[in-house]
């Protein structure tokens, strides 16, 4: 993980997952934002390759968070 910096209560980081990398479950505190750069992520049941862009919306949760062959990731999170 590479954090890009913080401002207004935002931070936003680079992230890569190795192969079976796994984030626990977590309540967004505020709007997330998540761009796939690289492989797949599962959020939630739904694959996520490259190019993929989405928002999960503050109180929205994500369960288990995981790579099953490892993914590199733009985020940015309310902090």
């Amino acid at each position: 993980m590479k954090n890009l910096g913080k401002v207004n209560r935002r931070a936003t980081q680079l992230v890569r997952f190795e192969p079976g990398a796994v984030f626990p479950t977590h309540e967004h505190s505020g709007p997330e934002f998540i761009f796939m750069l690289e492989g797949e992520g599962i959020q939630n049941g739904q694959v996520l390759t490259a190019g993929w862009a989405g928002v999960a919306e503050q109180g929205t949760a994500d369960e288990l968070f995981h790579s099953d062959n490892g993914c590199l990731f733009l985020l940015s999170y309310a902090v």
